[in-house]
């Protein structure tokens, strides 16, 4: 299993128990309460919406 280096990004939602965290890739994680963390966002790997012109 890899080892990951976060960061923590301060919002209100800390008051509620909601942890959001980055790592060195630039995901964004979420923690709440004791569970384990969950990737909601992995900007490392950006989808490009290019559309076919004709």
């Amino acid at each position: 299993m890899p080892y990951h280096y976060f960061h923590e990004i301060k919002t209100p939602l800390l008051l509620l128990g909601i942890r959001l965290m980055k790592d060195e890739h630039g995901k964004v994680w979420i923690k709440v309460g004791k569970r384990p963390r969950k990737l909601i966002y992995n900007n490392s790997n950006p989808v490009s919406n290019k559309t076919k012109q004709e």
